[in-house]
């Protein structure tokens, strides 16, 4: 089933995915569920107001966290200083245009995303 998997750089993407540090992505998942047990518990036994959303953004985050860590590392490193430029306009971008609430100037309101 995986034998179909592009190449990235001279190694499969299944030895990647094998040679992944599985012992912290475990620590990490048994992180997020008690998280998600924790506001579970809150809401008196109901997913609906915070786990169920937390359980999604902690999916999400796996699937990202997987996706970055495949990538070879060559192509991190070609992209270094713009990923660095771009973080450090966000972080002057807050400073100059962000919101202030409760007296913090915090998060830029994108009209997608805030």
């Amino acid at each position: 089933m995986i034998a179909f998997l592009p190449r990235l750089y001279g190694r499969e993407l299944r030895s990647k995915i094998a040679n992944l540090h599985w012992g912290l992505i475990i620590l990490l998942a048994f992180a997020g569920i008690i998280g998600i047990a924790a506001l579970y518990s809150v809401a008196n036994g109901s997913f609906d107001p915070w786990s169920s959303r937390q359980l999604i953004r902690l999916m999400i985050g796996f699937i990202m966290m997987i996706a970055v860590a495949v990538i070879d590392i060559r192509i991190w490193l070609s992209a270094a200083y713009f990923i660095f430029i771009f973080a450090l306009a966000a972080l002057i971008s807050v400073e100059l245009f962000g919101g202030v609430h409760m007296g913090v100037t915090r998060w830029l309101d994108l009209n997608i995303i805030r």
